[in-house]
């Protein structure tokens, strides 16, 4: 995707950046996506995507919740803890 800052938003006492991507490849069947993200933390807000065909779909964020205090081993998959599956890395 390329990407665009498009401009900061104000509401109320807040301030959102908006950053517009677009796909590189024609073959995508979205035209644009356009982020809305809260300035001050960085977090994602809203986002909405336009397809080829005009269709558009909104998604908003109401309520986020920050999990701290986990650990790092919590993302880590233990092959040992997981008989009989078989595990393919494609890094």
């Amino acid at each position: 995707y390329k990407y665009t800052f498009i401009e900061e938003q104000k509401a109320g006492a807040n301030i959102y950046e908006v950053v517009e991507l677009t796909p590189e490849k024609a073959s995508s069947q979205i035209a644009k996506l356009r982020i809305t993200v809260d300035k001050k933390d960085k977090t994602v807000k809203s986002w909405k995507i336009t397809t080829k065909d005009g269709k558009k779909q909104n998604f908003k964020i109401d309520k986020f919740v920050v999990l701290k205090g986990l650990a790092d081993s919590h993302f880590n998959f233990d092959k040992s803890k997981n008989p009989g599956v078989e595990v393919i890395d494609l890094r």
